[in-house]
């Protein structure tokens, strides 16, 4: 899949939502791109940052169901390999479930939405926003950073679409089994060894230290008891490292 087969919007309500308007009139894996989003998102509905100048992709897939719980994996996977491989920017890492991050700063986040119809995987939608061109000036309750921050440059944000889509969609049509890919993406997160606040959805915090990622791409937590949970990321609102 190359540029040309983006469909782009100067603006939008969310990439995502067109891909999923897309979902009922076509079968075909399709991209969506954006300079801007009125209504981007992120985990748990918390509004997205979306001001022109960075990169808003989505990606409508039809993944194989026993494969659906790695296309967010392969979505940070995708911008690791494209930030140090195309621009060899250092110290990048993944934090759990889906951010990456330079020097313990978020520059990119994926979303990834399910649609099931009688238990059985109709699609999926992968959101995908890397911080391109954003500066120092918003008010985010994250650390972020994004590549003009860390080189004193502009750059153009086609062309940086351009360069990220093959990343993702070489890991997506791989050869690679389910479990090279979550070794792949599990061998990359810096959160694993590390004590963890849980903001969970019922409002709950959970503290411990985090022993590590199991092959569904769950959280294993040795909680500051000694004992051991199982968290899904569809539990967590936000995860703080202490």
């Amino acid at each position: 899949m190359t540029l040309k087969d983006i469909i782009w919007f100067e603006s939008c309500d969310s990439t995502m939502d067109i891909c999923h308007r897309f979902a009922s009139i076509t079968k075909k894996e399709l991209s969506i791109g954006a300079f801007s989003q009125l209504k981007g998102r992120g985990t748990k509905n918390r509004s997205w940052v979306s001001p022109k100048g960075n990169v808003f992709l989505s990606f409508l897939l039809h993944p194989n169901p026993l494969k659906v719980h790695i296309i967010h994996m392969l979505g940070t996977l995708a911008i690791y390999e494209f930030l140090s491989r195309n621009y060899h920017f250092d110290n990048i890492s993944l934090k759990w479930p889906n951010d990456v991050m330079i020097q313990g700063k978020k520059i990119s986040g994926v979303l990834q939405e399910n649609v099931y119809q009688n238990q059985n995987l109709i699609y999926s939608v992968l959101g995908l926003g890397l911080n391109v061109n954003l500066e120092e000036i918003y008010n985010i309750d994250t650390e972020y950073t994004s590549m003009k921050i860390i080189t004193g440059k502009s750059y153009n944000v086609k062309n940086i679409a351009s360069e990220v889509i093959p990343y993702f969609f070489n890991l997506y049509y791989s050869s690679m089994t389910t479990n090279d890919i979550v070794s792949l993406w599990r061998n990359k997160i810096d959160t694993i060894g590390k004590d963890v606040i849980l903001e969970m959805k019922d409002n709950k915090r959970l503290s411990g230290k985090v022993k590590g990622v199991n092959d569904e791409g769950d959280l294993l937590l040795v909680k500051t008891d000694k004992t051991q949970l199982t968290v899904k990321s569809g539990l967590v609102t936000k995860l703080i490292i202490n």
